[in-house]
């Protein structure tokens, strides 16, 4: 589909094939994307369009929605892992801040593989023969906002109404057994937007110490790090006030573990909370 001015259009093989590349040019900026997210235990299936084409801002912005809690919706909260299709989107810089400060572990398939995840494939042949066929039927579509007002509504219901053959129940009932230590809830839309621009920054551990945007932390429970090493630290999305997340190096190349460092705060003489008392150590 595309949002031409009179509505979404369907890309019409006849006009769109490799022969005639000005035709995609043209319609470039409004061609319509969908990101499907599916949860792995229950099934649950979310919908998001985009314009344009694929990038970390269209990545980010599908992976922010179906993350906070909606008054409209169900599935919701931080993954522990994320698999996703290789692409420039998932290797951006980005992306990987806002992963890195979201604690998320992220698989991504072999180019080759999308066996790995053949749920979300099939989460799109239901989106495209459960909610994009019917379509064609009604109205076009006349701006992003009402696709995706549309798209909610449709997987509201099918998540709700259809049972899901391994479960034996709906996605929705699936997605409720979530236990209240399981569900990580995600902080504001406000906050994870600006975790895209969270690079990693280093920093130097000094009594057994780092320092952070003004703020000490404590690195003492950091297997490994002795005074002096330089280790990469970025902010904390899930407690932005009271730590942050070392990183550090995995067994393979491309892992990286993430270290909770605790805030260390201050008395009312400026001491740190965790200095020595004299007298009394």
């Amino acid at each position: 589909f595309y949002l031409a001015d009179d509505g979404t259009q369907v890309m019409d093989k006849r006009e769109f094939y490799r022969g005639k590349p000005g035709n995609f040019t043209k319609i470039a900026e409004r061609r319509l994307w969908r990101y499907a997210i599916t949860d792995h235990a229950s099934g649950c299936i979310e919908v998001f369009y985009v314009l344009g084409a694929e990038s970390s801002a269209n990545l980010l912005t599908s992976l922010i929605y179906a993350m906070t809690q909606r008054s409209n919706g169900t599935m919701h909260g931080i993954p522990k892992m994320l698999m996703m299709d290789p692409g420039s989107a998932v290797t951006a810089g980005p992306t990987r801040n806002f992963i890195n400060s979201c604690g998320i572990e992220l698989i991504v398939n072999e180019v080759g593989n999308a066996r790995a995840k053949g749920q979300v494939e099939n989460a799109n042949y239901i989106i495209e023969t459960h909610f994009e066929a019917p379509l064609k039927t009604r109205a076009p579509v006349t701006s992003l906002e009402e696709i995706n007002e549309l798209a909610q509504q449709w997987s509201r219901a099918y998540n709700a109404t259809r049972i899901h053959t391994r479960t034996g129940m709906t996605r929705r009932d699936g997605w409720l057994r979530v236990t209240p230590e399981q569900l990580v809830l995600a902080p504001s839309v406000e906050i994870l937007r600006q975790l895209a621009t969270s690079a990693p920054k280093p920093c130097t551990v000094r009594d057994c110490m780092i320092r952070f945007k003004g703020e000490t932390f404590d690195v003492r429970g950091v297997p490994g790090l002795i005074n002096g090493q330089r280790v990469n630290v970025v902010a904390n999305a899930l407690d932005p006030a009271g730590s942050v997340r070392v990183l550090m190096p995995g067994e393979t190349d491309t892992a990286t573990v993430h270290h909770i460092a605790p805030r260390i705060g201050r008395d009312s003489w400026g001491f740190l909370d965790t200095a020595a008392r004299v007298g009394t150590e």
